[in-house]
């Protein structure tokens, strides 16, 4: 079967500004800048990195959620874009299996999954939170980060509602951290 790199995905690099590097756009359309520095990384939890820039407040908001009685987990933050691809491929291949052709899959993968190079977990500034042994729409953490995160610094990047213009299926679990001045305004407007 054909890779994303095999199919001149590889080099999915754009050169787009960084004057604000909490605000950088990471997408299918605005891929992660050839330039971009690889994150300073440090370790949350048990196993996740992310950068170092934000990690302080990731923390806060854990530790404030847990002090309100609920007890999120960080699932998923930086990766390579080696994870990237495998994730990516990993979901064509379930789609394959599941009886979609090579093209159908690869295009459901991409709502889903981000193409290396195009995924905002790349930069270290995204999170997946959940609730272990459950699906995190609808609990308590989920309502509480929806609710609070802002207040430091984070956003809920892929919104019910949204995903005309995010390309992605909402995602109540991804959060992206884009410092409280940004993330109080995208609240309000």
């Amino acid at each position: 079967r054909d890779s994303v790199a095999s199919r001149g995905l590889g080099d999915v690099y754009k050169r787009q500004p960084l004057d604000d590097w909490r605000m950088l756009l990471v997408n299918k359309d605005n891929p992660v800048p050839e330039d971009f520095p690889e994150p300073e990384l440090t370790k949350v939890g048990d196993r996740f990195y992310v950068d170092v820039r934000c990690a302080e407040d990731l923390n806060a908001m854990l530790a404030a959620c847990e002090a309100d009685g609920f007890f999120p987990v960080v699932r998923s933050a930086y990766r390579t874009m080696i994870d990237q691809r495998i994730l990516f491929e990993n979901k064509v291949e379930r789609l394959r299996n599941q009886g979609l052709s090579e093209e159908q899959a690869y295009l459901e993968a991409q709502t889903v999954v981000a193409l290396p190079g195009t995924s905002e977990h790349h930069t270290g500034l995204a999170f997946d939170i959940t609730t272990p042994g459950k699906t995190f729409a609808g609990t308590p953490q989920q309502k509480w980060l929806h609710e609070h995160c802002w207040e430091y610094g984070f956003i809920i990047r892929y919104q019910e509602g949204k995903e005309d213009i995010t390309g992605f299926v909402a995602e109540c679990w991804h959060i992206r951290f884009v410092g409280t001045v940004h993330s109080l305004s995208m609240r309000d407007k």
